[in-house]
């Protein structure tokens, strides 16, 4: 949600407790797994 409302990696690392480099990782993962599930339906 934090990404959706135009936060950086940098806060949302903060808030989070993880690197900004972290959230980068994760958000690709869940991008990637949007993706996969748009195309399967």
């Amino acid at each position: 949600m934090l990404y959706l409302d135009d936060y950086e990696y940098t806060t949302i690392g903060q808030v989070l407790g993880i690197t900004p480099n972290y959230v980068a990782v994760k958000m690709n993962r869940i991008k990637q797994q949007l993706r996969q599930t748009v195309q399967q339906h």
